[in-house]
């Protein structure tokens, strides 16, 4: 089994601060690099009630109501002064707002998860080096080091390095 290596080196031709040697081929380790998976989805089951909170309450708009249902409590249930206006009907409002705002950007959320699912699932031939063979994998399982077939009008299943094209004439459009 033969695996080229390459380092990382920096602009001026000198070796780079923290070294990393890339193994090419199937046969070669992965350990230590991101993986090629696509998330753009915020949250999850267990964050979404927190961070989608959190998110509402930086709004200038909900910030406001809160405080002024706060401040109508607190001139309904103390003598600091009358209000004419119920507490509950401003806090039922805000409550409303983003309660509807949660439900879009589950939504939203949602619809990204499923394009992410998409794009993880699609199909990429690999070159595997201890067969001298193609392989089919999933976007998201290609690693660093794989060396990847892609062919005319195909998506660029990850961040490449062109080692060499098709062309008779060596040129290659992205």
């Amino acid at each position: 089994r033969s695996s080229a290596v390459m380092s990382q080196t920096n602009a001026l031709g000198g070796s780079a601060q923290n070294d990393r040697d890339v193994a090419f081929g199937k046969a070669a380790p992965h350990s230590g690099f991101v993986g090629n998976t696509i998330k753009t989805s915020k949250y999850t089951l267990l964050t979404f009630l927190p961070l989608n909170l959190w998110e509402q309450l930086h709004r200038a708009a909900n910030v406001y109501f809160l405080f002024m249902s706060m401040l109508m409590a607190a001139g309904e249930y103390t003598p600091l002064f009358n209000s004419s206006v119920k507490s509950l009907s401003v806090a039922l409002v805000l409550v409303l707002m983003m309660c509807i705002s949660a439900v879009t950007a589950a939504l939203d959320d949602l619809a990204r998860q499923k394009a992410d699912a998409q794009v993880n699932s699609r199909r990429a031939a690999l070159v595997d080096m201890s067969e001298s063979s193609d392989v089919e994998v999933k976007w998201s399982e290609i690693k660093v080091g794989d060396v990847c077939v892609v062919k005319k009008n195909e998506e660029v299943p990850a961040d490449m390095v062109v080692l060499g094209s098709s062309d008779a004439t060596g040129r290659l459009y992205v």
